[in-house]
């Protein structure tokens, strides 16, 4: 069923009307006034509101959770009712005793039901918004509070020029927040939407060598920061990397591997220590940092190996 934007349904000429009681209406014009108001009949019908939707938002629905995600993707391809946007609205701001399920699951199936509502078609107007508000609320799970600035970015293309700048200043503040992992997330969203010309490659340097250079720093956005830093050549970031690698500002070990990946693509093939620290890295009592400084000791070689280009 399609969501329609007028409830009146439309002739030619205008609005359909009925005929005065007392005036004869022949055959025709009956089966034309039927048909008229048949999608405006459709629309209106309360099941077909509620049907698709109460499987996801029903609390003690069968199946359990994935029973509700089957029900979710059900809808992908669908355009969606303003009732039922609305209970899906309804079911992200539940909690998880309120929705029956472990912080967890819970999760799962709301990433999946924002999913579905921040690819719907046509575009949500509000869904920014809602998303910004859902973010700030400090009540709200972390894990899904990143996964709404996650979302933020893949919206970002679809949403109106007043809505984008609303998400870049997002964005941009919670870069700057060093202490948390999403912060990475920030640096990601941002990234990926470089075509965007209000977003700027060197205002996502500058913040990634902020998180880089920050032995304090979230690991996770740390870990995000080097591979941002790599992707985008930013090789400002070269000494923050090498300290980080040899484990001189990092004891995490996603930190180091991040670090020893970056290297390998933002390393001097000319300079001997970048292969020293690589090859030492290899001899790593841990096997995750040994795969790492593999791989990135491969990518100098290969970098070594092919003449630059003119």
């Amino acid at each position: 069923m399609r969501y329609a934007h007028h409830n009146q349904a439309q002739t030619a000429k205008g609005s359909a009307r009925l005929p005065h009681p007392g005036a004869q209406c022949p055959w025709h014009l009956a089966l034309a006034l039927v048909l008229a108001f048949l999608p405006a009949l459709a629309q209106a019908a309360p099941e077909d509101t509620t049907a698709r939707i109460r499987p996801i938002v029903d609390a003690h629905a069968k199946g359990g959770v994935r029973a509700r995600l089957t029900a979710v993707r059900a809808l992908r391809e669908e355009t969606l009712a303003a009732a039922e946007i609305g209970a899906l609205w309804g079911f992200l701001a539940e909690t998880p005793e309120q929705a029956n399920l472990p912080m967890g699951k819970l999760n799962h199936l709301r990433n999946d039901v924002l999913n579905l509502l921040v690819y719907h078609t046509p575009v949500l107007p509000d869904l920014a918004e809602r998303l910004i508000v859902m973010y700030r609320d400090q009540t709200q799970n972390r894990t899904w509070r990143d996964y709404c600035i996650q979302f933020l970015g893949q919206f970002y293309a679809r949403a109106s020029a007043a809505s984008q700048a609303d998400i870049r200043d997002l964005l941009r503040e919670v870069a700057t927040n060093h202490t948390v992992p999403t912060a990475g997330t920030a640096l990601i969203a941002l990234t990926d939407n470089l075509a965007s010309p209000e977003i700027h490659r060197e205002d996502i340097i500058t913040a990634a060598l902020a998180i880089a250079g920050n032995p304090k720093a979230s690991a996770g956005a740390r870990t995000t920061a080097f591979q941002i830093c790599a992707k985008l050549r930013a090789r400002a970031a070269l000494p923050h990397v090498r300290q980080a690698a040899s484990g001189e500002t990092a004891t995490s070990i996603s930190v180091r591997m991040g670090a020893t990946a970056a290297l390998g693509t933002l390393g001097d093939p000319g300079e001997q220590a970048d292969h020293e620290l690589l090859a030492k890295l290899q001899r790593s009592g841990e096997s995750r940092i040994r795969q790492a400084a593999a791989g990135a000791l491969r990518r100098l070689d290969q970098r070594r190996a092919t003449p630059p280009a003119r």
